[in-house]
Parts: C-alpha cells; sequence; structure tokens
C-alpha cells in the first residue's frame, strides 16, 4: 500500500527496495496504442524490423510509462 513520505525521508531510502511490481509484456500493440495517444509515429516505436536494424534500443517514454500503467490495457 503506498504511503507518504516526506522529502527529508528521500535520502533513507537510497539503495533500499521500496516496492516491487509483477512484471508485465510489453508488446507491439501497447507500443502502437503508445504511439496512437502520443501522437508519435517514429519507426523506432512502429517498425520493429526498421527499429532492430538502425536504432538497437528502446525509447524511454514508453519505457517509463509503464512504471504507472496509465497507458496500457
Amino acid at each position: 500500500m503506498p504511503r507518504e513520505i516526506s522529502l527529508s525521508d528521500v535520502k533513507d531510502l537510497v539503495g533500499k527496495e521500496i516496492g516491487i511490481s509483477d512484471w508485465i509484456t510489453v508488446s507491439q500493440k501497447t507500443i502502437d496504442s503508445f504511439a496512437d495517444a502520443t501522437d508519435d509515429h517514429q519507426f523506432i516505436h512502429t517498425d520493429p524490423a526498421r527499429a532492430a536494424a538502425e536504432t538497437p534500443s528502446a525509447a524511454p517514454l514508453p519505457t517509463a510509462s509503464c512504471r504507472s500503467r496509465c497507458c496500457l490495457p
């Protein structure tokens, strides 16, 4: 269950595990939905073959957004 902490409490949490969630699968459908929602249809999101050949890294924003699951079905 989430709890409120003060800014002064943050330093005591550095290096500590503060929560674990279940693994989720980020499918191409999820990535395409994110691209639609953000109007960001660059090939690195929507064309896996081209992205693998030209850009061997995941884009940070879709990856980070999974933390809150706000964009996942």
